[in-house]
């Protein structure tokens, strides 16, 4: 079960609720390249570019910290409720549950990439998970 932790780990996503629970710059719920405006004000949390109020996303605040691409990225995210926690779904099937065989085909490109750039800076633990899965 370890082994399949760096996997698992790759394949997940944060869906937005409320924003409390997700760090804006670490953590990956949307945008993968935000760009920040220099001297803007910092912030932490997702829940910082909400307007709770209308459950919207605060485009003042966005305007000021994030350059215009990067605004045009968040506001794409559909806000579902902001009463809802932020919730952790896998972004390789549409109903956002994890698959045996969605996880084994990631796992599977996972292992390729780094065979074929002769990087493979796979845990250990996942190398030796990847060799045995893949000699099924």
């Amino acid at each position: 079960i370890l082994a399949t932790r760096y996997i698992i780990q790759q394949g997940v996503q944060w869906k937005v609720g409320n924003g409390q629970s997700i760090d804006i710059w670490n953590d990956d719920w949307g945008p993968q390249q935000l760009q920040k405006r220099h001297g803007s004000r910092d912030i932490a949390r997702v829940d910082e570019l909400i307007d709770t109020e209308r459950g919207h996303w605060n485009l003042p605040v966005l305007n000021e910290v994030f350059t215009r691409n990067s605004v045009d990225a968040i506001c794409a995210i559909n806000l579902p409720n902001v009463d809802t926690h932020d919730s952790l779904v896998w972004k390789y099937t549409s109903s956002g549950q994890v698959s045996v065989r969605s996880a084994y085909h990631l796992a599977f490109r996972i292992f390729t990439e780094s065979w074929l750039h002769n990087d493979f800076p796979l845990p250990p633990e996942l190398r030796v998970f990847a060799a045995l899965l893949f000699s099924i």
